[in-house]
């Protein structure tokens, strides 16, 4: 099986795949504008503008697909305010390990960024005196 000849896109099938993609949602236009460029630079020449008036077509379809499946993660995908600020909501998960159910951490219910047991503050602090009557 030999590689497929890798061409450039035509200027017009390029900005109706533009215009295709620019209908999607945010989250999801890089890649799916990597996925359709990546189509047209295999086709030939004279089979890349109906692949994209094809794609054009199906956009709509397309976004309320994405938006029925992918609506949660798309909105944790966008960055809180206050996380961005350092201000994260913590609440304490299970581990995703099945050996160690018992295991916890710590989770932002926002952005999702998970706080390792070294970054908490510490609890107990142990004064040490060094020499006499210190």
């Amino acid at each position: 099986m030999s590689a497929p000849d890798v061409r450039h896109p035509g200027h017009l099938s390029g900005g109706v795949v533009a215009v295709a993609v620019w209908v999607l949602p945010t989250p999801c236009r890089d890649r799916y504008s990597d996925e359709f460029r990546a189509d047209l630079s295999v086709l030939a020449r004279g089979r890349q503008l109906p692949y994209a008036l094809g794609t054009l077509a199906g956009a709509l379809r397309l976004r309320r697909a994405i938006g029925a499946t992918d609506a949660a993660r798309a909105a944790r995908s966008v960055t809180y305010w206050k996380c961005r600020l350092g201000r994260h909501k913590w609440s304490v998960v299970n581990d995703d390990n099945p050996e160690q159910r018992r295991g916890t951490h710590r989770e932002c219910s926002h952005c999702l960024k998970i706080k390792d047991e070294t970054d908490f503050p510490h609890q107990k602090t142990t004064w040490i005196s060094i020499g006499p009557g210190g």
